[in-house]
């Protein structure tokens, strides 16, 4: 399946394209990070699906083996920043 939805995307040169459980990605990512990558960003090719198959499955196989550390608190926290301002506040509704 992970292989039909891949065959369907459109070629990434600048990327990646991996297909597979969240198991053998989470051996790949520990590999790279191994040989000194130590960062990575990934593009869900199914927003919905993907983005829960990482979420629920990646990270806490990445956790268990040491390799991804969620820092304490909010991103925004953990960067400094205060809390993000509200653009529609103050705006008057018709």
């Amino acid at each position: 399946m992970a292989h039909d939805r891949r065959a369907r995307l459109d070629p990434r040169p600048d990327a990646a394209v991996f297909a597979g459980s969240p198991e053998q990605l989470a051996d790949q990512l520990a590999a790279w990070q191994a040989a000194g990558l130590d960062g990575f960003r990934l593009h869900p090719a199914d927003l919905p699906r993907d983005l829960e198959a990482i979420t629920r499955l990646l990270v806490p196989l990445l956790a268990d083996r040491g390799v991804f550390r969620p820092g304490p608190g909010p991103l925004r926290q953990r960067l400094g920043l205060g809390p993000a301002a509200n653009r529609y506040e103050g705006a008057r509704v018709a």
